[in-house]
């Protein structure tokens, strides 16, 4: 950019003062900075599994007590030596918080192991996530946030396997949505708020014997709400997953066995009707410049042109007319583009 304003200065297209001010409203920032944190970061993760590899190694030979103080003395030291570092080396500081957090973690599969304690392994998943919650708040550290999402999505999926009633999600995911407040709401922060809030929407539905139609049509719903009346500071964020949500559900209910509460012989023409207009909701999506809905679309032509003619369809000739398809949305995004639609959610 300076040179191309140098270019414009000198050829008297801009004056000299107009460079500076334009040059004066930019910051040019290092990556040095990043990349140092992510080398730090990346060795917190190599050490802290090659420490906790060597004592799962030798786990057979050591006793319970052993077990134990060597577990809490990795994550004593590694907290205590990020304090130290805090004030002159913050990112080699903040590193040895995540060494803290992936043996935190380790501890209680370990422990948990050493004394037999009777539970579904997800409750493992529960207990890392609450317990490094507090760090990422305190340190207003967005990764140990982000993880603990990915964390409580382990123990909330993992209950599908013993139909479990976890309760505290109703107290988790509400409170994910202010931590993020607290954090600066995080554009990846809302993301993950949102993918958990969905989530747990999604489990209590099933949980409470909900039949698949109406769960996907309460999707169907919910991203819609979500695109077209999106909440939060990063509204953006919101319509983007709601397009996903509507694509998604949407993309489900044009399958005829998924509409088990109509009667069977009604099923095809009533998946056909909602196709229909689903298309159209697509469609005008995309023609404000919705990459997703264009995504969807293309995906339910090829699932009908998938059902109705790959099985008798020679395949040289099934391949060739999808190959037209395709060439034909592409011209399509192309000509929206061309057009000046900016291409987003």
């Amino acid at each position: 950019m300076k040179q191309e304003l140098e270019y414009f200065s000198t050829t008297s297209v801009i004056s000299e003062e107009n460079k500076d001010n334009i040059l004066a409203n930019y910051e040019v920032k290092s990556t040095s900075g990043n990349f140092i944190k992510i080398i730090l970061t990346l060795g917190a993760l190599l050490l802290g599994l090659g420490i906790l590899s060597f004592i799962a190694s030798n786990w057979q030979y050591l006793g319970k007590l052993s077990k134990f103080t060597i577990l809490l003395g990795i994550y004593l030291i590694a907290n205590l030596g990020s304090y130290k570092l805090s004030q002159d080396f913050p990112k080699t500081s903040i590193s040895l918080i995540y060494l803290g957090v992936l043996t935190y973690g380790a501890a209680i599969f370990l422990i948990d192991q050493m004394f037999n304690f009777s539970g579904h392994f997800t409750s493992d998943f529960l207990l890392w996530g609450l317990g490094i919650l507090p760090m990422g708040v305190i340190f207003k550290d967005k990764l140990i946030f982000i993880f603990t999402h990915i964390l409580f999505l382990v123990y909330l999926n993992g209950n599908f396997d013993i139909d479990g009633l976890p309760l505290i999600m109703l107290i988790v995911s509400p409170a994910l949505y202010y931590l993020n407040t607290v954090l600066g709401n995080s554009k990846l922060g809302s993301f993950f708020n949102n993918l958990v809030g969905l989530n747990t929407l999604g489990y209590f539905a099933h949980y409470w014997g909900l039949d698949g139609f109406y769960i996907c049509v309460m999707f169907l719903l919910f991203g819609v709400l979500m695109y077209v009346k999106p909440l939060g500071m990063n509204k953006e964020i919101m319509k983007v997953q709601g397009n996903i949500v509507i694509g998604i559900s949407g993309l489900i209910l044009t399958f005829k066995d998924t509409w088990d509460i109509v009667p069977f012989d009604s099923r095809i023409m009533t998946s056909l009707v909602f196709t229909l207009i689903f298309l159209l909701f697509l469609f005008n999506t995309v023609r404000k410049g919705s990459l997703i809905s264009l995504v969807f679309i293309c995906f339910t032509i090829f699932r009908f042109y998938f059902d109705t003619f790959y099985d008798f369809m020679p395949k040289s000739i099934f391949f060739i007319i999808g190959g037209v398809i395709l060439l034909g949305f592409g011209y399509y995004f192309e000509k929206l583009r061309k057009k000046g639609v900016t291409i987003g959610a």
